[in-house]
């Protein structure tokens, strides 16, 4: 047994009789091995202790606020007294610093000896000046200097410091004898002689004064140091190694008010990995409290580069705070990185009148509203007000909507009112409901809520875009017995009763209600206790019922969509006198509701719940966290397993996609052989098996989201020790993962413009990682009668095999699945150029996958859209007389404005005679505006949008692209094409209808273009206009066919082009490829329609241009050229066949290309010899590489005759001839299907 007694602290040293500052702590320990005293007064107990304590009348430190003065310590002017400790806390005041100078007045005390520090020069290590307040020090910053022989005086940075005057370190020295001291040098009496002098003494100061004195504004600032800091060359004496600031902002208004402050462009490169605010980083520590009323409001904040490492990728990198504290002070600390340079930010604070405390002094009810609410206004854009509602003791704060009209948005991230409970303002709901309209209906638990403690807090913020109404709460004081049974609470544990148990029967009529959220990454586990309610068939009389509130939203893994997750999904009531199992949740929030009538009563419940992490997940899409994400992670013992497994109906197949958004694991050692990691560790797990692991201690590199697919369900496990390096939080930001449910079949119904949409985007599970071997999934697309299906594939990316034998993509028509009914099927990695129509109300998609290859699969836009018979799309027959078509609209019984519908894409062709081309003229384009800020698809000013083809749509360019209202269009617009065929498309978005388009249409004759022959003779076509031919300016497009009358490709080179502008945008010449590859059995030709080749050409150039080999038998060739009255236009083209078999292929101007037997993919002939050179340039070679093989095997099956390979029937040699010398060698002989 033992009695201790300390100076300060329990760490202090024990001393007697004096403590060595304002602060005593006593020690009393005592065991059990004697029961009883041994001296007779105290025999029947042990004797204990007594002490006597006062206050000494030695006194040193304390606050510092006037112009000059000395400090001294205890003991002065004599030597000074041992085991003192003094803290003096200096405040100049804004616009002002302290010089502070170090004076002995017997010989000096400088007994640190050389060798000590980096400069060999003794120190005085008795006294320490600090940059900061006290209460913002922190150890790992080298913020603190000495007196030395070489610097007796030292000026703040700032206006405020803090001196510490302790002889530990005398003491520690001296008694472990580390060093030979001087003892005459110790204990010297010194001063410290203080004076403030101006802000701009020197360059070395940095102090901001941000005010509202002069009325509401902003304040937008860069803060840096000097010049001269940043320059790493700069070696003058005095260079310093840290940058120091205070910012102070003040607001007037105390009371009333918000103070918005926005940190962005935070720029510091720090050489090690920063997973928190910690060593080596540049921190902005902010701390303030203000006492308003009676009440302290705090503030605490600190910002580094982790802190912007949160902020989810979709936003802009900005720290927002709004805070009622009027007065805050900034301590900006940035250590001088690798390349010199020290942090930089940018600063905007802005003040305003909204927001304040709201306590009892107001009274025990009232009204809190949005700033201008009331009349004809509607709110400010771009406010940010903070309102604190603090009830009194022993009260609690109900809240009861009554009006509420706020711009709506899905995720609530423009307009928002934020409702947060408690000291640590957890989020109970985001408010951006519109109740004024049907769709935006505000649930009823959200109308009248009531706090489980003394505190709720408002935040109302507003963007630059749209304003309404506003809002409008009543709020009132309560105690907990007059709100009611039921509360809300944010305990990690607790017990709920119902009232009177457990020994008093419930009454009559209750409605009971509580509202349990822990924090972020865990989830709830249940225990009941006790059960004794009414019976009733379907608990229809008394029941307890516990609803998870589900609240999950992010992006999906693949990126494509933004989900949401707002719902409450009630689990079955219990009403029975069984103790139910236990209930795990899957959501961090449940509610508990218990109801009765004014009949039988019971006993009633009592349950216990605590907050646990790890747990089963089967919504279809949900995040998930670590504890307390992204604040911090316990620093305890942990191990969190996660099993998602979403729900499925019988049958299907489950593809699970993973993504980790973030991921931050403290890399403390534990346990050093540990496998798989020494420190803490996640992992993701397929089954048994693990799929991916997170070491921090061993990971290094930029981190970068990882995505996962997973055939079935998931495995998430993370483990975490206790470690002594951390307190009660690890400061890193644990992990957030999204997860979504990827179906291997299922139905579709696009059948409702509002509910369901004509439209949506549908992809391979798992999208776009790669798919899982051995799928065979099947969905069915339904729509109404009056609609068929138009299908644009986006991506493809499908194991490529020649008849799509291996993993196909198909698309059926109808209810089955035949070989009548297949539309198209579809395989590797190049998607059809042309929309696929089905022309049925109902659709087959299926996707089946072999074991070998696997890529990334499939995206497609599927529409259902109005068909040819309501008006949307179809063949028209042009002739010499103008003819008309528009838009299709609504029936004039269902919608009498004649407005075009929703999700329409409709194609018309229009064909003409031969020899003749078409001329449009648009005269009437009334659709949709585009709203300010509204995000259309690349390279669209449009929402619904016509574009004009010049032919087929599949294989032919496009006139008009982007033609809509509102992107500049005069009417009336004439468009002609080169031929007699165009295409007219016009899409429309779910949106927003109009009235739509109106096209007049008919032939003319062709002054250019047609088809030729190619023969194996060269032949040329030759375009051109003069210059007179053409009055103002005009457009003149042609189109010539060539095509090929034997099995074999062209030739085609343009050997000279002057075309007056050089944009290839509306001023070129198109070769490309229309031949039907099937038809194609020459060893040059195209395996797959997506095989084709195109090539573009513009300006002015001369002979000698690259040569276009087309691989089908067919070549056309689009001229359009634009006509002035000062420039003509001229195109010189030659073309011939190629050889049928044997060609030689001149490499310079094909670097690439396919060899193939005659007729391949068919049976080559007998008697065939076919003989292909390729020339390169001298310092080049060639490579071959076999995509298939099969030929005639030799009958005798000797492949080997006297050493050498047999062929006694079919055979291919591939031969080396190095003209110089004219040396033939044998390089590879292929025998048989090897």
């Amino acid at each position: 047994n033992f009695i201790s007694e300390r100076g300060a602290n329990t760490m202090g040293d024990e001393v007697l009789f004096r403590s060595s500052k304002g602060v005593m702590t006593f020690q009393f320990i005592a065991n059990s091995d004697v029961q009883r005293g041994s001296r007779i007064f105290c025999a029947s107990k042990k004797c204990g202790f007594s002490v006597t304590l006062w206050s000494s009348e030695i006194a040193c430190g304390g606050p510092v606020s006037d112009s000059s003065g000395y400090l001294t310590t205890p003991g002065y002017p004599d030597r000074l007294l041992p085991r003192v400790e003094c803290e003096w806390n200096l405040k100049a005041g804004p616009g002002k610093r302290y010089l502070l100078s170090l004076e002995f007045t017997d010989g000096h005390g400088f007994y640190v000896p050389a060798g000590q520090n980096v400069n060999n020069i003794a120190c005085f290590g008795d006294v320490e000046v600090i940059d900061l307040p006290v209460e913002y020090e922190l150890s790992h910053y080298a913020l603190r200097h000495n007196f030395c022989q070489n610097r007796t005086e030292i000026i703040t940075p700032t206006d405020q410091a803090t001196i510490r005057y302790s002889d530990h370190r005398t003491r520690s020295l001296k008694k472990f004898n580390h060093l030979e001291i001087n003892d005459d040098n110790l204990y010297k009496p010194f001063r410290i002689h203080y004076t403030t002098v101006p802000d701009i003494f020197n360059d070395r100061g940095c102090q901001i004064l941000i005010s509202d004195v002069e009325g509401e504004k902003n304040h937008t600032m860069r803060v840096a140091p000097p010049e001269e800091w940043q320059n790493p060359l700069n070696q003058f004496e005095g260079t310093e190694q840290l940058f120091v600031c205070h910012i102070m902002i003040r607001r007037t208004l105390k009371k009333r008010g918000t103070t918005s402050i926005s940190i962005k462009d935070f720029e510091f490169e720090s050489p090690f990995d920063q997973n928190y605010c910690g060593l080596y980083s540049a921190v902005i520590d902010m701390k303030a409290s203000t006492r308003i009323g009676e009440e302290m409001i705090p503030f605490e904040e600190k910002i580094c580069n982790s802190t912007f490492e949160k902020i989810p990728k979709d936003y802009k990198k900005v720290w927002n705070k709004a805070t009622l504290v009027p007065d805050i002070d900034f301590y900006v600390i940035s250590p001088r990185n690798m390349m010199g340079r020290f942090l930089e930010f940018t600063i905007d604070v802005e003040f305003d009148k909204c927001g304040g405390l709201i306590t009892n002094i107001d009274g025990d009810s009232g009204v809190i509203t949005s700033p201008g609410f009331g009349g004809d206004k509607n709110y400010a854009p771009n406010k940010e007000c903070q309102w604190i509602i603090r009830a009194p003791e022993g009260h609690v704060v109900q809240l009861r909507n009554t009006f509420m009209e706020i711009e709506h948005t899905y995720i609530c991230h423009k307009d928002q009112l934020v409702l947060m409970e408690g000291e640590a303002a957890t989020v109970v709901h985001r408010f951006c409901h519109n109740t004024q309209k049907n769709d935006t209906t505000l649930e009823e638990k959200y109308k009248k809520m009531t706090s489980n403690s003394r505190i709720f807090v408002l935040v109302w913020k507003t963007d630059a875009a749209i304003e309404m109404k506003g809002w409008q709460f009543e709020y009132e004081f309560l105690r907990p017995n007059e709100t009611g049974c039921g509360f809300i609470t944010h305990a990690m544990h607790g017990i709920i009763r119902s009232p009177g148990a457990p020994d008093n029967d419930y009454d009559n009529d209750l409605e009971c209600i509580w509202d349990i959220q822990v924090p972020t990454g865990f989830v709830i586990q249940v225990h009941f206790r006790m059960m004794d309610i009414e019976k009733s068939t379907d608990c229809t009389n008394d029941a307890l019922t516990i609803s998870e509130e589900h609240h999950g939203r992010g992006w999906a893994p693949n990126e494509f969509y933004y989900f949401i997750f707002d719902k409450s999904e009630m689990h079955s009531p219990y009403c029975d006198i069984s103790t139910p199992h236990d209930l795990k949740t899957e959501s961090n929030r449940i509610r508990v509701n218990f109801t009765t009538n004014d009949k039988i009563v019971g006993k009633g419940f009592e349950l216990e719940y605590k907050a646990v992490c790890g747990g089963v997940y089967q919504l279809s899409h949900g995040v998930l966290t670590s504890p307390h994400y992204p604040n911090y992670f316990p620093n305890e013992d942990m191990e969190c397993n996660y099993y998602i497994n979403p729900e499925l109906p019988d049958g299907q197949t489950k593809v699970v996609t993973i993504a980790i958004n973030d991921i931050q694991l403290s890399d403390a050692l534990i346990q050093y052989r540990r496998d798989p990691c020494p420190s803490d560790y996640f992992q993701i797990l397929d089954g048994e098996s693990v799929i991916y692991t997170h070491c921090p201690f061993e990971y290094q590199g930029e981190r970068k989201k990882l995505s996962f697919s997973v055939k079935g369900a998931v495995g998430i496990k993370m483990v975490s020790n206790k470690t002594y390096s951390a307190g009660e939080k690890k400061l890193v930001r644990g992990f957030k993962i999204t997860w979504a449910l990827n179906r291997c079949g299922g139905e579709f119904a696009l059948t409702d413009a509002k509910k369901t949409g004509f439209s949506t985007t549908f992809y391979s599970p798992g999208y776009p990682l790669n798919y899982h071997d051995e799928l065979d999934c099947e969905w069915t697309f339904k729509t109404n009668p009056d609609r068929i299906f138009s299908i644009r594939v986006q991506k493809l990316d499908i194991e490529n095999e020649e008849n799509c034998e291996m993993d196909k993509l198909e698309i059926h028509e109808g209810a089955t699945t035949t070989n009548t009914s297949l539309i198209e099927k579809l395989c590797g990695h190049k998607p059809p150029s042309h929309r696929i129509y089905v022309m049925n109300s109902t659709m087959i998609v299926k996707f089946v996958t072999d074991h070998s290859q696997s890529h990334s699969g499939f995206l497609m836009e599927v529409t259902a859209t109005l068909g040819p018979q309501a008006g949307c799309g179809g063949i028209l027959e042009a002739t010499g007389d103008w003819k008309t078509f528009s838009s299709p609209v609504f029936d004039s019984n269902i919608n009498a404005t004649g407005l075009y519908p929703s999700d329409m894409r409709c194609g018309w062709t229009i064909k003409g005679l031969h020899n003749t081309i078409i001329e449009m003229k648009l005269t009437k384009m009334k659709t949709e505006k585009p709203q300010e800020g509204m995000q259309l698809q690349t390279g669209r000013t449009c929402l619904d949008f016509m574009a004009i083809y010049d032919g087929y749509k599949g294989y032919s360019p496009l006139i008009e692209s982007d033609l809509c209202e509102h992107n500049g269009l005069i009417l009336p617009k004439v468009i002609q094409t080169s031929n007699r065929i165009s295409h007219v498309y016009f899409e429309s978005d779910h949106s927003v209808e109009a009235e739509g388009f109106t096209m007049e249409y008919r032939t003319r004759a062709a002054t250019c273009g047609g088809w030729v022959r190619a023969t194996r003779e060269k032949q040329t076509i030759v375009y051109g206009v003069a210059r007179e031919a053409s009055e103002g300016q005009t457009i003149e497009r042609c189109r010539w066919v060539i095509a090929s009358n034997e099995q074999a490709p062209i030739w085609v080179r343009i050997t000279s082009i002057k075309f007056p502008m050089s944009d290839c945008a509306d001023n070129y010449v198109e070769l490309r490829d229309v031949g039907i590859v099937e038809e194609c059995e020459h060893p040059g030709c195209a395996l797959r329609m997506g095989d084709r080749k195109t090539m573009r050409d513009c300006g002015v150039k001369g002979v000698g241009g690259m040569p276009f080999v087309s691989n089908t038998l067919a070549v056309q060739v689009t001229n359009i050229s634009l006509i002035t009255i000062t420039t003509g236009a001229s195109l010189n083209i030659e073309y011939y066949l190629l050889d049928s078999c044997n060609r030689t292929i001149d490499a310079r101007f094909l670097p690439s290309s396919h060899v193939t037997s005659p007729h391949f993919p068919r049976p080559y002939t007998h008697n065939s010899s076919c003989e292909t050179t390729i020339q390169v340039d001298e310092k080049k070679r060639i490579l071959l590489v076999f995509r298939a093989f099969d030929i005639e095997h030799p009958v005798s099956g000797e492949l080997y005759e006297g050493g050498h390979l047999d062929c006694q029937h079919d055979y291919l040699l591939v031969s080396t001839f190095y003209y110089e010398t004219i040396e033939f060698s044998l390089v590879i002989l292929h025998i048989g299907r090897q």
